[in-house]
């Protein structure tokens, strides 16, 4: 699972918290009480709301995210506390009827998603739970669309009376979001490689003999930053165990067409980079998108390295 490469490529990170003992959280409007909370995940603002924005390995069949509670109080608990957690759809349409013009985020079905150990644990002196897993199956979700996935807390038990959910973070709110260009594409590619400098005048036919060719991967996946941009490995320089390449293609009047750009790793570790959008078929309900990139830079930040022609023609699947 990717984890906010929205917005700006962020990387995935789990985040696995030690328990220890909770300051009492006066920030929530709880007057006083002792609560229950989504550890990073709660609520609809903030880190919270940031955190629980998800997105997939669309090749991947299941995926899961694991998610811990918290117990905010002066000390931990002094027994065992049991709190159940359950999807809460109401949940998505007050988000919905509160944000309007927002996105168009869908329900996810029994058939998208998994619970796992909904009945969490508190263990007596721990201020976080035991971990619980909200599975999801990617290939059942549809790239184009967006969903959210609301899971509450429902019940806590065996806790003294003044111990509630949390008014504001009782909730994780887990969306994804959809985007009509994302998606598995089939990538009819090749990497031309030179020796110092060469002239090109960004068509197919003056693309110059090369000393070589590298191959690029014959699959690949677009991946959705927001409604409006997507993101997907350039050349076969785009996985993290290389230099983390990637384009960023951002859609204009509504599809129509595209523009196409570049994280930081490409403009800051190469220089003249040209890019030319040979062709673009619009996504529709009938026709799945197409789109031929290519890019002619040099290797070298500073300029006086080797030049590349990076020629890829992607077909949505």
């Amino acid at each position: 699972m990717k984890y906010s490469k929205i917005l700006a490529f962020f990387t995935l990170a789990f985040f696995m918290l030690s328990s220890c003992k909770k300051i009492a959280d006066t920030q929530l409007g709880d007057q006083g009480q002792q609560i229950i909370k989504f550890a990073q995940y709660g609520g609809t603002g903030g880190d919270g709301f940031k955190n629980s924005g998800i997105s997939f390995d669309l090749t991947d069949p299941i995926d899961s995210v694991e998610v811990r509670l918290e117990y905010s109080s002066s000390q931990a608990p002094t027994q065992d506390i049991f709190v159940t957690v359950g999807q809460d759809d109401a949940a998505r349409v007050k988000y919905k009827a509160a944000n309007p013009g927002g996105i168009d985020y869908l329900t996810v079905t029994a058939a998208q998603f998994l619970l796992r150990n909904s009945k969490v644990k508190f263990r007596a002196g721990q201020g976080l739970s035991d971990p619980f897993f909200v599975i999801f199956y990617p290939t059942q979700l549809n790239p184009a669309l967006s969903y959210m996935l609301p899971i509450a807390i429902t019940a806590i038990t065996g806790a003294p009376s003044n111990v509630k959910a949390s008014p504001v973070t009782s909730t994780a709110y887990f969306h994804i979001i959809g985007n009509p260009l994302a998606g598995n594409y089939s990538n009819v590619a090749l990497r031309y490689n030179y020796t110092g400098t060469v002239a090109f005048d960004g068509t197919v036919a003056g693309i110059p003999a090369p000393v070589s060719t590298t191959a690029i991967p014959a699959t690949k996946t677009v991946y959705a930053i927001d409604p409006d941009n997507v993101w997907l490995d350039f050349s076969n320089l785009g996985s993290a165990t290389s230099f983390n390449f990637q384009y960023k293609i951002t859609q204009l009047n509504n599809f129509a067409n595209i523009s196409v750009g570049y994280n930081s790793a490409v403009t800051d570790g190469n220089s003249a980079v040209k890019t030319y959008l040979i062709s673009y078929t619009a996504p529709s309900a009938t026709q799945k998108a197409k789109f031929r990139i290519i890019t002619h830079y040099n290797n070298n930040p500073a300029g006086g390295g080797n030049d590349r022609i990076i020629d890829e023609s992607l077909t949505q699947l």
